[in-house]
């Protein structure tokens, strides 16, 4: 059963479903250190909307319909929902190949689930991946996700679905902390810190819960500026200062960073 804040029976007025990836979902942190954002996206919702995740680790767009958790997403939504849909980080995993997903079935993926959404006469919401923290020799961000962000972009475009550009806001986010400040928003743990890794872990892709708050209140301040009156409306508007983890820290963390290629998507 999908986790997320419940409100008292027949309160809530907004009903916001998420689909994606290890990044979003929920995680019981008694058995791992990270956090997903949209574990973190209830703190940051009115009290009258409740946030289901279905989000899974390791999940692609292709493994989340094979494995009938879109259906399952689905089989749940009712007229007037919306559904946040943020793929990517395992869809470029060329590596793997049970996760794999090629670009043009990525893409192909996204206007299924942006049709599926509405026959239910339900919101659809698209979601860039959020960034990975990979910076090269020379302070550089990496750019770890390709084409795939500029597909979401082109779906959103052409299908007039609304968009949240969490790569974008999370890569600057990343550079304006610079290179070891920004080790604070995901998991970077010494030898038995955790019981679940007795020899530590070096993580620049999933989150603390500081690094899971940041990043689901980079997606509340996106939906509040540009996003459908209608879901703003359903969070809060107080969660700008949210986005950074440390203003002094940020302030005087180098700006002049850039993004650079990269190919590998760990």
């Amino acid at each position: 059963m999908p986790l997320g804040s419940l409100p008292a029976h027949g309160t809530e007025q907004c009903v916001l479903r998420l689909a994606g990836d290890s990044t979003m979902q929920d995680v019981d942190p008694q058995k791992n250190p990270d956090f997903g954002w949209g574990q973190l996206l209830p703190e940051l919702a009115q009290p009258q909307t409740r946030v289901v995740n279905y989000a899974k680790g390791g999940r692609s767009s292709k493994t989340f319909l094979a494995e009938q958790r879109w259906q399952n997403l689905l089989d749940d939504t009712a007229a007037g929902d919306w559904v946040l849909i943020q793929f990517g980080h395992n869809d470029a995993s060329y590596n793997k190949p049970e996760r794999y997903t090629a670009p043009v079935d990525y893409e192909a993926n996204l206007r299924r689930f942006v049709r599926d959404v509405r026959a239910r006469q339900a919101n659809p919401v698209l979601i860039t991946p959020v960034a990975r923290r990979h910076f090269d020799s020379e302070g550089k961000l990496r750019d770890m996700h390709g084409i795939y962000p500029s597909l979401v972009h082109r779906v959103s475009r052409e299908m007039q679905v609304p968009l949240i550009d969490l790569f974008a806001s999370s890569s600057k986010l990343l550079l304006q902390l610079g290179q070891l400040e920004s080790i604070k928003l995901y998991v970077h743990i010494g030898p038995g810190e955790h019981p679940c890794c007795p020899e530590g872990r070096m993580d620049n892709t999933h989150f603390t819960r500081s690094g899971a708050r940041a990043m689901a209140a980079l997606v509340v301040d996106d939906i509040q500026r540009n996003g459908p009156l209608a879901l703003a409306a359903c969070l809060r508007t107080d969660t700008s200062t949210g986005a950074r983890l440390d203003n002094k820290a940020a302030k005087s963390s180098s700006t002049n960073h850039t993004m650079a290629t990269g190919k590998d998507t760990e």
